[in-house]
């Protein structure tokens, strides 16, 4: 398997996020092309015709979003996430410490299509690397002319706000969730109005786009939208940058043509293997339930494949491209436990069936991990999880949150189901894990 960049094109060069760098190999030639070329509807054809997906987890079509805000009014701002909730994932958080004008310069081809005037990266207030460079990257691209003056043919100015948020923040925590921050509420998702899919700012219509989706725009509108149609599948076109950690020989953020080839030959070849070349685990934060190994080296790196988004024959999602590999070393029941409470932790406490659920199933993982416990019953376990991986669907949560939780728990106790009940039973002696799974939230990329 051979990496395919689009997203990451660039990001081996010395001082890839210096702007004259960029400017070098064709930087900001996709957003002259956007402002003084061709009009903002000329923009979202050329999204379309390229067939660009979200790569926050929905993937979502791009110009479809774009169509629906124009037909709901126009939108106030755009807001671009990079606080990046899921464990193991580093893939935004990258982009903005290595390739920030590319985001920049993403940010301003799609404020321009939906003719928004302020842009807000809302970026992990602890991550100060990202921070100072995106805000070393504007002070640049404000210098040069591109931000807060009016641009090309079309006289369209766009102002650029870098936007701390707290973090991490609860996992598809609905588009609602940023704008609650940037109006300095407390940090918990929104529920819907009924009425669109548009969040509001202090009121007004915005729109929510997660980093990576953005930084494909320079390239497409650069290159043209034939260039990225011709990758991918003819539902999901172009690459994907998976995250992968975990008990991997070389973690690190790797990018290939959507359905290129299967998840095991990304371990086994970019990134270099399990460990001691044992028997994998793979646990998918993304929203996908924990596969064991032989499912997972089949596994064709496509969201088509799965329930959410394309609907395929495997059940969750893709998610936004994340995988951590666990080794044998773990059990999948002490995975399950260290998993669900991390992400218990990270719930805003708004909806009981995630407050006092997670607790619940918990404090149950936890009697099972001590061992010789006869009165939890495993099926009454699988039956809370159930509720929780629904409770978005059934008006139980507002967000996706603890869909993501119980779908990756699911997983793990389905993986040795027999290990659950053996737990259970009198007798059983507790689990003494020495080999912990760590998750990264930035790595380092070998150029």
């Amino acid at each position: 398997m051979q990496e395919r960049r689009w997203l990451l094109e660039g990001v081996e060069r010395p001082d890839a996020d210096a702007l004259d760098v960029y400017r070098r190999n064709g930087g900001y030639d996709g957003a002259w092309r956007a402002f003084d070329e061709i009009d903002p509807a000329a923009v979202i054809d050329e999204v379309e015709a390229a067939g660009l997906r979200g790569h926050g987890g929905a993937w979502r079509p791009v110009a479809a979003r774009w169509r629906a805000a124009g037909a709901l009014g126009g939108v106030r701002a755009l807001l671009v996430d990079v606080s990046e909730s899921e464990s193991g994932r580093f893939r935004d958080r990258k982009l903005a410490e290595r390739l920030p004008h590319r985001l920049i310069e993403g940010a301003l081809i799609a404020a321009h299509a939906l003719t928004a005037d302020d842009v807000y990266l809302c970026v992990r207030a602890d991550w100060r690397r990202a921070r100072s460079v995106l805000g070393h990257a504007m002070d640049e691209a404000r210098a040069a002319g591109w931000i807060d003056r009016a641009l090309g043919r079309s006289g369209h100015a766009v102002r650029l706000h870098l936007h701390p948020v707290p973090g991490p923040l609860p996992a598809r925590g609905t588009d609602q969730l940023l704008p609650h921050l940037i109006e300095c509420s407390r940090p918990e998702p929104r529920a819907s109005n009924g009425t669109n899919d548009l969040p509001t700012l202090f009121g007004a219509p915005v729109l929510v786009h997660t980093a990576a989706t953005l930084a494909f725009l320079p390239a497409i509108l650069a290159r043209g939208s034939g260039a990225f149609r011709e990758l991918g599948s003819a539902d999901f076109p172009g690459t994907v940058a998976i995250s992968v950690s975990g008990h991997i020989r070389r973690p690190g953020l790797f990018e290939v043509e959507i359905g290129s080839g299967s998840f095991g030959e990304l371990i086994d070849t970019l990134a270099g293997g399990v460990v001691d070349e044992t028997d994998l685990l793979a646990v998918f934060p993304g929203g996908a339930p924990a596969l064991d190994g032989d499912a997972l080296k089949s596994l064709q790196i496509d969201p088509g494949v799965w329930s959410q988004p394309g609907g395929g024959e495997h059940e969750g999602s893709f998610g936004c491209g994340t995988i951590v590999v666990a080794d044998d070393a773990v059990t999948p029941l002490d995975l399950a436990a260290r998993w669900l409470d991390h992400a218990a932790q990270l719930g805003c406490g708004q909806c009981p069936v995630c407050r006092e659920g997670s607790v619940w199933l918990i404090q149950h993982l936890q009697r099972l991990r001590e061992g010789g416990v006869t009165a939890i019953d495993p099926s009454a376990l699988q039956e809370r999880l159930e509720i929780l991986a629904h409770g978005e669907g059934e008006g139980l949560a507002i967000c996706g949150h603890p869909t993501v939780a119980a779908h990756v728990t699911q997983g793990l106790l389905q993986i040795a189901p027999e290990h659950v009940d053996s737990q259970a039973s009198a007798g059983a002696t507790p689990i003494d894990d020495d080999a912990p799974l760590r998750t990264a939230d930035s790595i380092h990329l070998r150029f």
